[in-house]
């Protein structure tokens, strides 16, 4: 399960990688083109990804629900069909995403934790970790806590750090 959520947390940081570093097409919602009318022009200027592909909500989710999947099939399947749903379908519909990015997210996020899982390496190495902190649990849970607060920000602590590494570098 660690070894899953790990997979997750790559699989939402490599879409907001991507997010930054490939320009496939800007938001519905901020694109001048599209006659949506629905956004203040201003909204843009506050944005720092204005490229949509692929959705890093998305992703995040459905990584989770492969992880819930290869633990339980059925409930799995429904958490699917909840993400499609309650998560995906609405930020097509209030512009935040094309399709394509959602479809994205639904290849990018299972994939990761389908590799994750096939390769023996990650897992090892968790479990080697868990049998040295077996005196510590509590240390683990608190790095479980605080790494589950910031998934449900989208990682909103690594995003900047990674942003401060760049403008440190660059």
């Amino acid at each position: 399960m660690l070894t899953g959520l790990i997979a997750v947390c790559f699989a939402t940081v490599l879409s907001v990688w991507i997010q930054f570093h490939f320009a496939t097409h800007i938001r519905p919602l901020l694109d001048p083109a599209l006659p949506l009318n629905v956004a203040d022009p201003r909204w843009s200027l506050d944005w720092d990804r204005r490229n949509s592909f692929p959705s890093d909500t998305s992703t995040l989710f459905f990584a989770l629900a492969t992880l819930i999947l290869i633990e339980n099939r059925l409930v799995g399947l429904f958490c699917f069909l909840w993400i499609a749903v309650i998560i995906a379908a609405p930020r097509v519909i209030f512009g935040w995403h094309y399709p394509s990015d959602v479809a994205g997210s639904l290849v990018l996020g299972p994939a990761c934790v389908l590799l994750f899982y096939v390769i023996p390496y990650p897992r090892a190495l968790i479990d080697r970790a868990l049998i040295r902190f077996r005196d510590h649990m509590y240390i683990v849970h608190a790095l479980l806590f605080v790494f589950l607060s910031d998934a449900s920000m989208l990682f909103i602590s690594l995003q900047k750090l990674g942003k401060d590494l760049v403008r440190l570098l660059g």
